[in-house]
C-alpha cells in the first residue's frame, strides 16, 4: 500500500513538472497597450426657437431660417412673445 501511494505521488510530481516546463520559460507581463480615445470635434449647440431647449446641431431641425429641437416644434413655429 505504501509503495502504491509513493508511486502515485511520483506520477503527480512528474505530471506537474512536465506541464510547467513544456509551456516554456515564463515571460514578464507586458502592459496592455490601449489606444487613446478618439477625439471628436466640438459640435455647435443651439436653442430651439419654440421651447428654448439646447440641442446639438446634428439632432435638430432647421425650418424657415430658425432652429428647432424636433419636427413638431418646427411645425408649431417660434414661441409667441
Amino acid at each position: 500500500m505504501r509503495s502504491l501511494l509513493l508511486f502515485l505521488l511520483l506520477l503527480f510530481v512528474v505530471y506537474f513538472l512536465r506541464r510547467k516546463f513544456a509551456a516554456g520559460p515564463a515571460r514578464p507581463a507586458q502592459p496592455e497597450q490601449v489606444a487613446p480615445p478618439a477625439v471628436r470635434e466640438a459640435e455647435q449647440v443651439l436653442p430651439c426657437a419654440h421651447c428654448g431647449v439646447l440641442v446639438p446641431h446634428s439632432e435638430g431641425v432647421e425650418s424657415h431660417g430658425r432652429f428647432y429641437c424636433s419636427a413638431e416644434h418646427a411645425q408649431q413655429g417660434p414661441a409667441a412673445g
